[in-house]
């Protein structure tokens, strides 16, 4: 499974925002703007990662990805706003809406570098315990509480990006965590106070574990027909009382 994409050239023609009422968040007033994704860095500090994350530079390069992934369907990929806000806090830093009326949220994650692997962090919040870590806060890659459809992770220095569906990801995280963490390079983020945990998982490692992910085969009792039902019953006598 490949999920890179590339895009053609850049079209500003886009919308500027507008009130968006949402189901699941209710109704809420969304800015094109310059902000949208999540960064990472060996040493690092959260707002500043998103600050950079955020830079106006890139925004150019958000705005193509989705045009590229939805084409003549898109209405427009408006950002949430800041990090405080209830749409960050839940992992959602854009809101895709569609000419059918359809619409997505999607997690933004920005990588400077092209380095052939995914970044998948596993602990948000963890510290040292022993020879081990302690994790007090899912990665945005496990953590159940977001409210995503899909992550767009991008690399605009290379111009690549991937379009990953949440729920599919997370599972095959879930259910590979701990094999990938004997195979794999842990990269250590340091915050203040606190440290980042991700897997520096290869691409086609990731492709491959999504493709078993979501083939499943499911295995339902045979019911018997209705014809056969009642030639029982009839065989039997009547029903029971």
């Amino acid at each position: 499974m490949d999920f890179e994409r590339d895009f053609p050239p850049a079209d500003t023609n886009r919308p500027q925002g507008g009130w968006l009422v949402c189901p699941r968040l209710g109704s809420i007033f969304i800015k094109q703007a310059t902000e949208g994704a999540g960064g990472w860095g060996m040493i690092h500090d959260f707002q500043e990662s998103l600050r950079k994350s955020q830079n106006p530079a890139h925004e150019q390069f958000w705005q193509e990805c989705y045009k590229n992934e939805f084409g003549e369907s898109l209405v427009g990929a408006f950002s949430t706003g800041a990090a405080q806000s209830h749409w960050q806090k839940t992992g959602v830093d854009r809101v895709v809406l569609l000419k059918n009326g359809g619409f997505f949220f999607v997690d933004e994650k920005c990588r400077e570098r092209d380095y052939g692997d995914i970044l998948l962090e596993f602990g948000s919040v963890a510290y040292r315990s022993g020879n081990g870590w302690r994790v007090d806060k899912p990665g945005w890659s496990i953590d159940p509480t977001k409210t995503c459809d899909f992550v767009l992770y991008g690399i605009p220095t290379s111009g690549k990006y991937w379009f990953l569906p949440y729920h599919s990801l997370r599972a095959t995280v879930g259910a590979n965590l701990a094999d990938w963490r004997t195979r794999y390079r842990v990269v250590e983020a340091e915050n203040r106070g606190y440290v980042s945990l991700s897997l520096a998982i290869p691409w086609g490692v990731l492709s491959q574990a999504m493709v078993g992910t979501i083939k499943r085969e499911l295995k339902i009792t045979k019911l018997p027909t209705i014809k056969k039902l009642l030639k029982t019953h009839s065989k039997g006598g009547g029903a029971a009382a």
